[in-house]
């Protein structure tokens, strides 16, 4: 089905469910108060008040109900639209770029940096993988979702949410060096150290930590902690990078930022498919940006 008359159908279908929600609750709504000024003038007997009144709550909270799935059509709609432009423009873009757009990066391969503790529950969708400047790389959205217990039971709450990109290196510098906002957590530090540049701007903003502080050092040149620092800038969520042996890592830890250009309240433009080729096309800024294809990064 076209993607527009996919947007009409769940337009149409949320719109159904509001009204719908929104005509239960008040019904119920009203219900509850005639049942309790009856109640109160000795029409029926508190048993059965009570059993209508329950009944009558009951009511209000499927029309409750109602209303929250009408409202989750929007962000399903933008799931919808992403995946649409990612199955579209990701192979125009990179020719022969695989693209898997209900996958994401196998959990491993997620955690292998060593940026995120291991989920309860995991979620990924967005994957290609492609080539530029001679590198490949994969990329998917990824979600780590944690069980969180209380005296109401177990409820899952994602702790980590974003884009993970993996580029495979020219040369393996068999070492380890994370590269973290210090707003985040660090885990897994065993076999690596604290190391600081020269530069008091990027010591106050990152925590660097490696494995090898030559690998380090030869990493962090100066063009590269200026190019980390405006990475930093460019993008609002938590940006965390890693070089481990030869795979750069890099995750912009933003939530769904990369689906929310889509509205469910107006139909796919051009304007908003170009955003949507632009954060395709953010493997390109990142390997531009970093000089992954420099000479240090050769065998």
């Amino acid at each position: 089905m076209p993607l527009e008359e996919t947007r009409l159908l769940l337009v149409r279908k949320r719109n159904r469910l509001l009204l719908f929600g929104a005509v239960v609750m008040a019904l119920s709504l009203i219900a509850i108060i005639v049942i309790a000024v009856t109640g109160s003038l000795g029409y029926f007997t508190p048993g059965l008040s009570m059993s209508l009144g329950g009944i009558s709550f009951g009511v209000f909270v499927a029309g409750l109900s109602f209303l929250v799935y009408g409202g989750s059509l929007g962000r399903n709609y933008q799931r919808i639209a992403a995946k649409a432009v990612l199955k579209e423009a990701a192979p125009r873009l990179f020719p022969g770029a695989i693209v898997k757009a209900g996958e994401g990066l196998p959990l491993e391969t997620v955690l292998y940096p060593g940026f995120f503790k291991r989920p309860d529950r995991y979620k990924g969708r967005l994957y290609y993988s492609a080539l530029y400047k001679g590198i490949p790389f994969e990329t998917a959205h990824y979600d780590l979702i944690e069980a969180v217990k209380s005296k109401n039971g177990t409820s899952y709450v994602s702790y980590a949410k974003g884009t993970l990109f993996r580029f495979k290196l020219k040369r393996d510098f068999a070492a380890t060096v994370r590269i973290l906002e210090k707003k985040g957590k660090a885990i897994n530090l065993t076999g690596l150290k604290e190391v600081e540049t020269e530069s008091i701007a990027f010591n106050e903003k990152f925590q660097i930590l490696a494995s090898d502080e030559k690998a380090a050092f030869l990493l962090l040149s100066p063009s590269m902690i200026t190019s980390l620092l405006d990475l930093e800038k460019d993008f609002p969520g938590g940006l965390y990078v890693a070089f481990v042996d030869d795979g750069l890592f890099v995750a912009i830890d933003d939530s769904d930022a990369g689906e929310a250009i889509y509205s469910l309240e107006s139909p796919l433009d051009e304007a908003t498919k170009k955003k949507g080729e632009q954060l395709i096309l953010l493997p390109v800024f990142l390997i531009d940006h970093l000089d992954v294809d420099d000479g240090k990064f050769a065998s």
